[in-house]
């Protein structure tokens, strides 16, 4: 038993780890490790972006501001030195009692029917690329301007403003989305309060005027279209035009009359709203002593371009008189006649001297002495030692009397 034991164990021992070797593994892929930027890496790389963007806005900007620069200016035109610079001829309608003075150029066009209402009368200036020469619709205008009176005979509603604003809004419903309507406002027209407003770029371009006299409602239309330079001519000029619209034969109990004071000399007096800016009168007087305290004019009795008399009549002062009042009106009468012989070539006729009373001050009329004033008349001022010296001047004979007349009666002196 005991050999068999021995038997036994002479044989060499089994190893279970060695009958079952494990699974040759494949060896793990090498792992990189991550590296992180710092704060300070981060904002360096932030500040050449922006710095990169800023120097490319900029050379853009400069680039764009380069371009304009050398982008040639749009060239300025004026209808004045060659287009329009002839005379102005004046056009007066006695059925509705307004008048337009214009260039000879535009062209008139008055209604053939006289039944429609509105009665249009238009006043056309069309430039060199302008097909037709009296456009029947506004957007055939390519190249000019036009001045439409309208005449609105019999209406019940004479509200101008209630009349602008209908109009305005038609404009704002019917042109473009890009046309620009102003709002309205009041301005002065032939002396009456009218309402206004402005239209560009609607097709063409328009300015509406409301204005009422007796009754009458007239809608003043300027129409005018061009390129560059033109555009802004036109629009200068055909405003130019409607300045001068004005109405006539209004009758002596409706005109407005005016007072000036001139409280550095104590004067005052009334006139019947003459225009106080239009013309001059020469001075009665070659002194350096004298004060002009205004001309006041009938600008219907005008003739543009001419040295023709008008209806009207100037007002000055001689502030120191060197001689006393009879001793000054004696030499101013020996002056005007000199002056006269001189201009005219011989001696006046039917010369005329009286007293006039002023103010309840006694003065010298004198008519005929003068070549460029039909009368003048001398008064010593009440309260101070001055001398008022009043020219008239008219357009024919007899034509200013009366309003002259009563000018005199307005005549007041005050204590300087």
């Amino acid at each position: 038993m005991f050999a068999r034991i021995n038997a036994m164990e002479s044989l060499p021992a089994q190893n279970p780890a060695q009958d079952q070797q494990p699974p040759v593994k494949s060896p793990l892929p090498k792992q990189t490790t991550k590296k992180y930027m710092s704060n300070r890496q981060k904002l360096g790389i932030m500040g050449g972006v922006v710095l990169v963007i800023t120097i490319c806005v900029f050379a853009i900007l400069f680039f764009i501001s380069s371009q304009k620069q050398e982008l040639p200016a749009p060239p300025t035109y004026t209808l004045l030195q060659s287009d329009i610079m002839s005379e102005w001829i004046r056009y007066e309608n006695s059925r509705f009692n307004f008048a337009v003075t214009r260039p000879k150029e535009i062209t008139l066009y008055e209604p053939t029917n006289q039944n429609t209402n509105p009665e249009v009368y238009k006043f056309v200036y069309t430039g060199t690329t302008q097909k037709e020469q009296n456009p029947d619709k506004d957007e055939n205008l390519t190249d000019g301007f036009i001045l439409n009176v309208l005449v609105h005979k019999n209406l019940q509603n004479t509200d101008i403003l209630d009349l602008a604003t209908k109009k305005r809004q038609n404009y704002v419903i019917n042109c473009p989305r890009t046309a620009l309507v102003s709002q309205q406002k009041d301005e002065q027209i032939a002396k009456h309060t009218s309402k206004s407003f402005e239209v560009t770029d609607c097709i063409v371009n328009y300015k509406e005027t409301f204005v009422r006299d007796r009754g009458i409602v007239f809608e003043l239309v300027q129409i005018y279209k061009g390129d560059l330079g033109f555009k802004q001519a036109y629009k200068s000029k055909i405003q130019e035009v409607q300045n001068t619209f004005e109405f006539i034969n209004i009758p002596a109990s409706q005109v407005e009359w005016k007072i000036v004071t001139d409280d550095s000399h104590a004067i005052s007096f009334e006139h019947p709203s003459l225009d106080a800016s239009c013309c001059k009168i020469q001075s009665p007087a070659k002194s350096q002593t004298i004060d002009s305290i205004g001309i006041y004019t009938d600008k219907n009795t005008v003739k543009e371009g001419t040295n023709a008399q008008f209806d009207g009549f100037g007002v000055f002062v001689e502030k120191k008189p060197a001689k006393m009042f009879d001793a000054y009106v004696e030499d101013q009468k020996n002056a005007l006649l000199e002056d006269y012989r001189l201009v005219v070539g011989r001696n006046p006729t039917a010369l005329k001297e009286e007293k006039i009373v002023v103010d309840g001050v006694e003065g010298t009329l004198l008519k005929g002495f003068a070549w460029w004033a039909d009368e003048l008349v001398y008064v010593p001022h009440k309260s101070k030692s001055t001398i008022v010296i009043i020219v008239k001047t008219q357009q024919s004979g007899g034509s200013f009397d009366e309003t002259f007349g009563k000018v005199l009666e307005t005549f007041k002196f005050t204590k300087g």
